[in-house]
């Protein structure tokens, strides 16, 4: 015997539904989306049945804590994947308790479309490196601002770079009017701090790096720095749930969308179903890849002639992440690697993860 329990979760909240082997429902509450709440309902189930096996529906990321908890409580706990649990979403009547009635019911069957949860320590990798995207969205906006002050006054720096040493310093020493030198001096200082705490992250990303094994394996192919390597490790998690190269180019999105109609079949434009920041780290690994590699370099010359610049870009990212796949399943290195230029990216991190 067990007991199967389905939760819905919300930002404050939580709605439960316990089910017995019958499949009956035994009891239904509601409790704080808090770690006491999810301690209290193992307590209640477990009043019932030791055997305790739960599900849970995502709402942004506020089951996170929820299932942890429930994972140390030792319940067997699944996530959903409300996309694929019709029962739900297809639903003619959303209420929280008929949700949470009908996961409960699912998991009873062994029914439940389950979603893929990385491990803790890919998670906390994952908030770390998505904190250094946020810290690096505000410092293009700072910029912005301070590009804004100067288009006002018709100001502009000669020189390559206006926020390199040199640029900072002409802006420093600007004269301008009150307001507007009192507004440029405090975006001055903010990007001042963002550049520090920018500095900050990329050594702790560079120190986990350092210690992961499949980062430096992906660092032996051209285009891929340790910055790169670790985003995509923490999207895709473990490699292995991913069957073929194939599928773990779907699931980045990078996969064509296929059109068929009778006997006919057509390619259109790619998915871009799957995570953003994957397809836009491995566009930028193509870009460089083709400068550095002659194969990649090769391959998308000749897609470029046919098909122009921004399709040979995405097909270059494509079969790189395809030869990724391999890569990592078979624990092997990048067989057109550059030692000289493989040497130099792990230096480089060496010299980053050591900062004091």
């Amino acid at each position: 015997m067990a007991i199967y329990v389905g939760i819905d979760v919300h930002k404050r909240f939580c709605q439960a539904a316990l089910m017995d082997d019958s499949g009956a429902v035994i009891r239904e509450l509601k409790f704080e989306n808090t770690l006491e709440g999810a301690h209290r309902l193992v307590n209640i189930a477990r009043s019932i049945d030791r055997h305790v096996k739960a599900v849970v529906e995502p709402s942004a990321n506020y089951w996170i804590k929820i299932y942890d908890r429930l994972e140390d409580e030792g319940v067997e706990v699944k996530l959903t994947n409300p996309s694929r649990t019709k029962a739900i979403a297809e639903a003619k009547i959303k209420m929280d308790k008929l949700d949470a009635r009908t996961l409960a019911y699912l998991l009873k069957g062994d029914l439940v479309a389950e979603s893929y949860v990385p491990t803790r320590k890919n998670r906390m990798r994952r908030t770390l490196i998505r904190h250094r995207a946020s810290l690096m969205k505000m410092r293009v906006e700072v910029k912005n601002r301070i590009h804004t002050i100067l288009d006002k006054y018709d100001l502009s720096y000669e020189c390559t770079d206006l926020f390199g040493k040199e640029g900072l310093e002409w802006l420093r020493n600007l004269t301008l009017p009150e307001i507007d030198d009192h507004i440029l001096e405090s975006n001055l200082q903010i990007l001042e701090a963002l550049n520090e705490q920018i500095r900050s992250a990329d050594i702790e990303i560079a120190k986990d790096a350092v210690n992961e094994e499949q980062a430096k394996l992906l660092m032996t192919m051209p285009g891929v720095d340790y910055y790169a390597a670790m985003i995509l490790l923490s999207e895709i998690g473990d490699v292995k749930r991913f069957a073929s190269p194939e599928k773990l180019v779907s699931w980045v999105g990078l996969a064509p969308q296929v059109h068929q109609s009778g006997e006919t079949q057509w390619t259109g434009r790619i998915t871009k179903k799957g995570s953003k920041r994957a397809r836009w780290i491995l566009t930028q690994c193509a870009h460089t890849a083709r400068q550095h590699d002659p194969k990649m370099k090769e391959f998308y010359e000749r897609i470029e002639r046919k098909h122009g610049s921004r399709k040979a870009i995405i097909a270059t990212a494509r079969k790189m992440l395809s030869i990724m796949h391999v890569m990592l399943t078979r624990n092997e290195p990048y067989h057109g690697e550059n030692r000289r230029l493989t040497m130099q990216k792990h230096k480089r991190l060496e010299r980053i993860a050591n900062t004091a």
